[in-house]
């Protein structure tokens, strides 16, 4: 259903820029229109992902702006709409970001999923570039706003994180694997672990007997204990991505001194994650599979 629900939205005319193909629209409805097409590639981009798919859309395949800088009462009206700068976060600001990297990830994806397609390892290094920098941005833009008393949760930024970070996992994966015998993909083993680490990044509360106890306000880590694909999907490969980074790593025994800390840090990681597939299999014994599985990897 998901990979079919772009086909849908094309044939109503959502990836087209309403100013561009309905000149005559309201505002309101044109902006509202920008926001479903934002949603629904967005959940395209990540089933594409998680399923090993291309995409059935490409980069070029639309023409719909990222939304506004609005909150949903500003729709409201009948008026004309001015958007909100950059410096106030409101109920789009995070869609809005997410789609500043949208064409990339599909380029990503289209890259790594189509069948017939090679990726050189300049192709790697330019859409690392592109990504990063545009992630980085957003970033910063999101932690400038979380002084405000209405900037930015910490599950706001997490999300943004996870929906765009993981696609440098794929990326990479391709030269990661082949560092141990050529050093000129080191680099990618790097990217691949910081970008690993950054998205398991996140300390959990403890648990008071057989049933973890969570911050009444910490929707995310809620979200980690109960989310399912995209969520579940993002811990498992980054858990699996540092797990392999660190056997090799040991293995090769290439920079004991300089890659000590290094090496605790990013095993606390793998710990803390599975620390959270403990306590989905203690709500969902069949996903026990991955506190197992995890478990030996790090021993």
């Amino acid at each position: 259903f998901k990979e079919t629900l772009i086909c849908m939205a094309m044939k109503l005319g959502l990836h087209q820029e309403p100013s561009t193909h309905f000149p005559t629209m309201c505002a309101s409805e044109a902006e509202i229109r920008r926001r479903l097409w934002a949603t629904v590639l967005e959940i395209a981009i990540q089933s594409s992902f998680d399923s090993g798919l291309p995409p059935l859309i490409s980069s070029e395949g639309y023409d719909c702006t990222a939304p506004s800088n609005l909150d949903d009462a500003d729709l409201l009206g009948n008026g004309s709409l001015v958007p909100q700068p950059l410096t106030v976060f409101t109920q789009s600001t995070v869609s809005m970001l997410l789609a500043n990297t949208q064409r990339i990830r599909l380029r990503i994806l289209h890259l790594v999923n189509a069948p017939g397609t090679t990726i050189t390892y300049q192709d790697a290094l330019q859409l690392t570039r592109e990504l990063h920098d545009i992630s980085n941005a957003n970033l910063a833009c999101m932690q400038s706003l979380t002084a405000t008393s209405t900037g930015p949760t910490y599950f706001h930024i997490k999300i943004l994180d996870i929906c765009t970070r993981r696609f440098l996992l794929a990326l990479h994966a391709p030269f990661a694997g082949q560092a141990k015998a050529d050093p000129c993909y080191y680099y990618s083993r790097k990217v691949r672990m910081e970008a690993a680490a950054l998205l398991l990044s996140h300390p959990l509360p403890q648990i008071d007997g057989g049933e973890p106890t969570l911050v009444a306000d910490d929707h995310y880590t809620q979200l980690l204990l109960w989310g399912d694909e995209i969520f579940t999907n993002a811990l498992r490969h980054a858990a699996s991505t540092l797990c392999l980074d660190l056997i090799d790593s040991v293995m090769e025994n290439a920079f004991p001194v300089t890659d000590r800390d290094c090496h605790d840090q990013l095993y606390q990681a793998v710990q803390d994650a599975i620390a959270v597939f403990e306590r989905r299999a203690h709500r969902n014994p069949s996903t026990h599979n991955d506190y197992v599985f995890f478990s030996c990897a790090t021993a």
